[in-house]
């Protein structure tokens, strides 16, 4: 028997086929991609933060620069004030939290209690819930607990008390608490209470109702996220420049600068600034000023004029020379989530004293620079090994990337789209193994990524420009993590058999009509 299934809900622009290049490395890449705060090039990203006078509250969370945190002395539960958060996006990338820190060494071995009194308006997503986190001196000291089950949201909580304890363990040095607000629309929060459960013990936390707080640490500047806006050709070519030309410096340029850099701020702040260079001078201008500090051996030219010269002759003086250069076992991307040891690919900067004279065996010549082609109009010549005195400390002399923060970075701010189209391209761009096999035109999938993310105006459309990006390479073990679109797996698996699509097996026949045998003839219509 043949006939269509009832709508298989999946969206072909929504699959994420991915690469088989190196899977652990893919997912953090494009978690990193996808976790994406205006940082303008030499300024640290908190020179966003508005006047930050001493006090107990601040706001963290994966992007901060999504909301907005007051202290509102029209609505309140009690007192003269509430706390008020807001989100000033239509549709958040991440979540943020009202915090609160005091020390641990009172309640050791007791159990807290925390209770927060909360109101919410329109509020869409998670909601609002509490969290208590307990840390110490080593990473075995932790205890953390929340209410998530239990979040607040909607528009017709009107001061509800959320509840949650935890036991704090011994040696502990410190508790946060406070309220994570993970969604669209607005909080209040007023009356927070924290109590020893097994003790007659008083907790001493700072301004319970927010009575003496005049402005919470970590509050935004309203003009920080930059509104979704269509690049230009012109731009577009500058972009790409910018991109390839951070990929080979970030890989293969061996100075210690490239270790000690975050790419994800210099990537975010570089973008709209290459964005704006218009004509072929101004693009070779704004590629050397924005590379000088941290790679400026490199030199960007002209393609259709005379190369620079460049000189990388070795110094007179060889005693303890050595040459630096990446040794790269695929790309160690270094993450938070897997420990070093276990994952299977790096990367490492070695640093190769000379073997009589000459070269090290296996190392890069510095007097061998790459000259690419970097479009636009311009080209560049980037030295892929350096002389350098061989450092008496073995760590020096084998040293890895160092992890990116991403902190404050959020996928509503148009530069961080950029950046991230940018940071996936370049990554597969060195280290994708499969383009022969694949057959995808990379350098045109890195200016329709920076096209589309230039102009997605919610987080959830640059989880789909990503997915497709990530699609073009034709390979399953890719995928993109942090999205807000929710997954599943469908209870059904495809076989292709004398060139038609037959379902082989049905896992639960109570959630689809199809059966073992059916042929998939179109999914949606298509």
């Amino acid at each position: 028997m043949t006939h269509k299934t009832p709508y298989v809900r999946m969206r072909i622009h929504d699959v994420v086929v991915s690469i088989s290049m190196v899977p652990i490395m893919l997912r953090q890449l494009v978690r990193r991609a996808f976790t994406a705060a205006v940082v303008v090039l030499g300024v640290s990203p908190t020179r966003a933060l508005a006047q930050q006078p001493p006090t107990p509250w601040t706001i963290v969370g994966n992007t901060t620069s999504e909301y907005v945190a007051t202290v509102d002395k029209s609505v309140k539960r009690s007192g003269e004030a509430s706390a008020h958060i807001a989100s000033r996006v239509r549709e958040t990338s991440g979540y943020t939290a009202l915090s609160q820190t005091v020390s641990a060494e009172a309640y050791r071995g007791r159990r807290l209690l925390i209770g927060i009194y909360a109101r919410t308006r329109n509020l869409v997503g998670t909601g609002t819930y509490l969290y208590v986190s307990v840390s110490g001196a080593t990473p075995d000291v932790k205890a953390y607990a929340n209410s998530q089950a239990r979040a607040h949201n909607g528009t017709s909580v009107e001061w509800e008390l959320d509840t949650v304890s935890v036991v704090v363990p011994a040696n502990a040095t410190r508790v946060n608490f406070g309220s994570i607000v993970d969604g669209v629309g607005d909080v209040w929060l007023d009356d927070v209470s924290v109590s020893v459960v097994d003790a007659p013990i008083t907790v001493a936390i700072t301004d319970r109702g927010f009575e003496t707080t005049t402005q919470i640490a970590g509050q935004l500047n309203a003009d920080v996220l930059v509104t979704a806006k269509a690049a230009t050709e012109r731009g577009l070519d500058a972009m790409i420049a910018f991109a390839r030309l951070t990929g080979y410096v970030r890989f293969f340029y061996a100075a210690d600068t490239i270790i000690a850099t975050n790419w994800a701020y210099f990537t975010t702040a570089g973008m709209p600034i290459a964005e704006r260079a218009t004509s072929t001078d101004s693009l070779v201008r704004t590629l050397s000023t924005l590379f000088a500090t941290i790679a400026p051996n490199v030199r960007v030219y002209a393609t259709n004029s005379t190369p620079p010269a460049a000189s990388f002759t070795r110094p007179t003086d060889t005693t303890g020379l050595g040459v630096a250069f990446w040794q790269h076992v695929g790309v160690g991307l270094p993450t938070s989530t897997l420990p070093a040891r276990q994952n299977t690919y790096g990367s490492r900067r070695l640093i190769l004293p000379l073997q009589n004279g000459a070269i090290p065996v296996g190392a890069n010549d510095p007097q061998s620079p790459v000259r690419v082609d970097l479009g636009g109009g311009v080209s560049a010549i980037v030295p892929t090994a350096l002389w350098m005195r061989v450092p008496a400390d073995s760590a020096m002399r084998q040293a890895a990337p160092r992890a990116a923060s991403v902190a404050g970075l959020s996928a509503n701010n148009r530069s961080v789209r950029l950046a991230a189209i940018a940071d996936l391209w370049m990554t597969m761009q060195h280290f994708y193994p499969y383009f022969d096999i694949a057959k995808t035109d990379w350098a045109r999938e890195l200016r329709t990524g920076l096209s589309r993310a230039a102009t997605d105006e919610l987080p959830s459309q640059f989880d789909v420009t990503l997915k497709r990006m990530v699609a073009s390479l034709r390979d399953g073990h890719g995928n993109v993590y942090g999205g807000r679109q929710a997954t599943g797996v469908l209870p059904i698996v495809f076989r292709w058999m004398d060139g038609q699509v037959v379902i082989v097996r049905v896992s639960d026949t109570t959630t689809t009509a199809a059966r073992r045998g059916d042929i998939v003839l179109a999914i949606d219509d298509v």
